[in-house]
């Protein structure tokens, strides 16, 4: 059995939880699961549900002898527990992409994981198209951007308004509320484009890759549109996503990845670049 671990028991580690059961997932045991001591109560009650160890001492993660380790934390605790739990041999699959945005984190996490010799597993997430991109990088990318389009409610509380004031609740039609470099979104957007830092990482790099963020009071779900245009073609991709019934910020094809990256793990075919 592959020992899995789960820091973090918002609305993606408990969609986890609670499909370690599926077939596909049938080679995992949940063996410790971990969050901050405010979730402390959270944690007994997932405990006693799920039959497994609970700590709110994520540092702990790295030496309980796990394979792998879901984060579905925060930003904040991929920043600070990733490094440790990857020079520790453990694999994480990380769904806070965004933390990976800032090139310095990016490098340390890297090299963490070539000490441990450990893999540090970024999850597709919500878009499409990371293949195509990775692809196309070897041999020549000259532009990437992305559209994201969400409902005032699904953005509301977003860093990005304390300095840039939106009175959502008053839109009548979509708004274009940001415009500028993936590393610049999820500064304003911690909670909202992960998967713009994730494109940036598949092709330009955060820095290279435009996003625009619309907010669209009749938006019923979450719209993306990748352009990208290389030595290899052209690439136009349209979504329309769900969004997670119990958590409007978070896509619940966002939920579904994490499932899939798992069973890529555990999976001995590959499909995919």
């Amino acid at each position: 059995m592959i020992r899995l671990g789960i820091l973090g028991c918002g609305n993606i580690g408990q969609y986890v939880m609670r499909n370690l059961g599926r077939e596909e997932l049938k080679t995992f045991a949940l063996a410790m699961i971990a969050d901050v001591p405010e979730k402390a109560e959270t944690l007994r009650a997932l405990s006693a549900r799920y039959g497994c160890p609970a700590t709110t001492d994520p540092g702990s993660l790295a030496t309980a002898g796990l394979d792998v380790v879901v984060e579905a934390a925060n930003p904040a605790a991929a920043t600070q527990y990733l490094p440790s739990l990857l020079r520790s041999g453990t694999n994480v699959l990380a769904m806070s992409i965004g933390a990976l945005a800032d090139p310095r984190f990016f490098r340390s996490a890297r090299q963490a994981a070539e000490e441990g010799r450990s893999k540090l597993l970024l999850p597709t997430g919500a878009i499409a198209g990371l293949d195509y991109l990775k692809a196309a990088q070897l041999v020549g990318l000259d532009d990437v951007e992305m559209v994201v389009t969400k409902a005032p409610k699904s953005l509301a509380g977003a860093p990005h308004f304390s300095r840039h004031p939106v009175d959502l609740p008053s839109l009548r039609e979509p708004c274009v509320i940001f415009q500028g470099s993936a590393a610049e979104a999820i500064q304003g957007f911690p909670a909202n484009v992960n998967v713009a830092v994730a494109l940036s990482l598949a092709s330009l790099g955060p820095e290279r890759v435009r996003v625009t963020v619309v907010c669209d009071p009749r938006a019923a779900d979450t719209r993306y549109e990748i352009r990208a245009l290389g030595a290899t073609g052209r690439l136009r991709i349209e979504l329309s996503n769900v969004v997670s019934p119990e958590n409007p910020r978070t896509s619940f094809q966002a939920c579904v990845s994490a499932l899939a990256t798992l069973q890529r793990f555990s999976d001995p075919v590959q499909i995919g670049s």
